[in-house]
């Protein structure tokens, strides 16, 4: 325990008694965050995002930009080569999750392997 909390300060450790006050905890913690997801925001919240609109940060991050930029501003076959030059800054962790959810929704596709493969797009622009 002690090493877990040494190499991962921020993380929280429970001990909730045994396995059944645990998975009961796991289940009350998880139905909070999706209730919170869910929430509406306060009345005078939404007035002022009505007034002035959403906040840019709200609009997903470079996660997002690259999906669309994927989608509509990438040729038709391109590699991962092309991405990172795109997107020089953007972890290669967010990468491979952009290409996975588009793949996911049927959007591109993977064609060979290794250092010969590419993305090909599967739906018209």
């Amino acid at each position: 325990i002690a090493e877990l909390h040494a190499f991962h300060p921020r993380l929280a450790i429970v001990f909730a008694g045994n396995r059944k006050l645990a998975q009961e905890w796991c289940h009350r913690f998880f139905s909070a965050v999706a209730a919170h997801r869910d929430d509406a925001p306060h009345r005078k919240i939404s007035e002022v995002i009505t007034r002035y609109g959403t906040p840019p940060e709200a609009s997903g991050g470079s996660f997002y930009a690259l999906k669309r930029a994927m989608e509509h501003d990438f040729p038709a076959q391109f590699t991962i080569a092309t991405v990172r030059e795109a997107f020089p800054d953007v972890p290669e962790t967010t990468v491979k999750r952009a290409l996975r959810d588009l793949k996911a929704k049927g959007a591109i596709e993977s064609v060979g392997r290794g250092k010969k493969s590419y993305w090909r797009m599967l739906r018209k622009r």
